[in-house]
C-alpha cells in the first residue's frame, strides 16, 4: 500500500516569529499549521550598550573567536564551520541515554550559590565542559557576545537553518525533534540553534540576582557593557519563550553534570581506558591519589594488627584456636597486601605509560606531516 504523503505548502514568516502550513497529497485543501508564533530570536532587546552592528558598524561574526584549532591541533582561521566548532557537543551524543547518571534533570543553581558550595569558578571554553563540576571547582564557558546580536542569530541560526529543519513532511519533523530514546536527532543546522538556545537558557538559570550578575562580570562570564536592567529583560522574554526545553538541546535538559561521572562513563563505555576529561596532569598527581588510598590502607592493617595483639593477650582469647588462625592469616595478609597492591598500581603506571608514549610518537609524527605539507 502507498504511504501518504505531507508536504509543506508554505512558510510564513511574521514579525520575529515562524508559523509553518503543510498539506496532504490526497487532500489538496487541508491546511494544517505544524508550528505558530514562534520567535525566530529568543530575544528583542538590545542588551549590549556598544551595539555596532547597525549600517557602518562590525558584522555579528566580528564576535567569534580569532582563530581555533583544527583536529590536527593546527590553528587555523576562521571559516564557515566556526559557529559548529564553537558549539560543538558531540562528544557527549554516544552518552546521551546516560546523562541521568551525571546529574539532575534541572536547571543549574546560581553562581552566588555555586561559591556558597565552596566552587571556584574556572573559565572553560569548550562548549562539551560547560557546567561541568568537580571537588571544588565548576567550569563555565563564558557567554559569547555573539550570542547577544539578534543579527547574529538571523543570520546563523534562523533564517536559513532554524527554517531548514522543518523543511520535509510533518512526520519527519515530528522524529527530527525526538528519537526513540526522546532525545533530539543531530541535525546540523538545528544542533546550533538547540545549543545556543539551551547555552543561553543556562545562563539565564545562573545570573538570578543581581549579586549573581555582578559576580558573573567579576568572573569575565559577561561582556562587560551588559546591563541588569538589559539583563532582566533578556531573561524574561527567554521565560516567555513557548515551550522552550523543545528548543534546546538535550544536554542542557540537565544542569550542572560531575566530572568523576562522565569519566567513568567515558573510561567504562565510551573510550575504554580514556577519560572525558584528563584526570591526571603529571605523574606525580597519580602517585599522589593512588599512593593516598595505600596509606589508607596501611592504617588500617596497624589498627587491625594492634587490636589482635591485645586479644591474644586476653585470658579469653589467648587459647582460642579460631582467633589464632585469624591472627595468623592477617598477619600474612599485612605482609603481602601491601605488595600486591603496590605490585598492580605499578602495573597501572606502566599502562598509561605506554599508552601515553605512543599516543606521543603518533602525535608526533601527524603533527611533523602536517608540518612538513605546509
Amino acid at each position: 500500500m502507498g504511504s501518504t504523503r505531507s508536504q509543506i505548502f508554505f512558510i510564513a514568516l511574521e514579525t520575529n516569529s515562524i508559523t509553518m502550513v503543510y498539506t496532504r497529497n490526497d487532500d489538496p485543501h487541508s491546511r494544517h499549521v505544524l508550528q505558530q508564533s514562534c520567535p525566530l530570536t529568543p530575544y528583542t532587546a538590545g542588551l549590549l550598550s556598544n551595539d555596532d552592528t547597525g549600517p557602518g558598524g562590525h558584522a555579528p561574526a566580528d564576535a567569534l573567536p580569532a582563530s581555533y584549532r583544527d583536529r590536527g591541533h593546527a590553528l587555523s582561521s576562521l571559516d564557515e564551520g566556526i559557529v559548529d566548532k564553537e558549539l560543538d557537543l558531540s562528544r557527549l551524543d554516544s552518552v546521551a541515554r546516560l546523562l541521568w547518571i551525571t546529574g539532575r534533570l534541572m536547571p543549574p543553581r546560581p553562581l552566588h550559590q555555586q561559591l556558597c558550595m565552596g566552587r571556584e569558578v574556572v573559565l572553560m571554553e569548550q562548549t562539551d565542559m560547560h557546567l561541568v563540576w568537580e571537588a571544588g571547582r565548576i567550569y563555565l564557558k563564558p557567554l559569547p557576545r555573539y550570542l547577544l546580536y539578534p543579527a547574529f542569530w538571523e543570520k546563523y541560526f534562523c533564517s536559513a537553518s532554524y527554517c531548514a529543519c522543518y523543511s520535509d513532511d510533518p512526520e519527519r519533523i515530528v522524529h527530527q525533534r525526538t528519537t526513540q530514546d526522546g532525545h533530539p536527532l543531530r541535525n546540523k543546522p538545528c544542533r546550533q540553534r538547540k545549543v545556543a538556545m539551551g547555552f543561553l537558557y543556562s545562563y539565564v538559570a545562573l545570573i538570578q540576582h543581581e549579586s549573581d550578575f555582578h559576580i558573573a562580570q567579576d568572573k569575565r562570564l559577561l561582556p562587560a557593557d551588559i546591563t541588569w536592567p538589559s539583563w532582566r529583560q533578556l531573561v524574561h522574554e527567554m521565560l516567555e519563550y513557548p515551550d522552550i526545553y523543545k528548543h534546546m538541546d538535550y544536554r542542557f535538559w540537565y544542569g550542572e553534570m560531575r566530572l568523576s561521572r562522565l569519566n567513568k562513563l567515558f573510561y567504562l563505555w565510551q573510550t575504554p581506558g580514556r577519560y572525558y576529561s584528563t584526570r591526571w596532569q603529571q605523574y606525580s598527581t597519580f602517585f599522589g591519589e593512588t599512593f593516598a588510598y595505600l596509606a589508607a590502607m596501611t592504617v588500617y592493617i596497624v589498627v587491625a594488627l594492634t587490636a589482635l595483639q591485645l586479644g591474644i593477650s586476653t585470658k579469653l582469647l589467648e587459647n582460642s584456636t579460631s582467633f589464632d588462625r585469624v591472627s595468623a592469616g592477617f598477619a600474612v595478609f599485612s605482609i603481602v597486601g601491601p605488595f600486591g597492591v603496590a605490585f598492580g598500581l605499578f602495573l597501572v603506571f606502566l599502562y598509561f605509560f605506554l599508552d601515553n608514549y605512543r599516543a606521543t610518537l603518533r602525535f608526533r609524527d601527524m603533527r611533523l606531516g602536517i608540518i612538513k605539507n605546509g
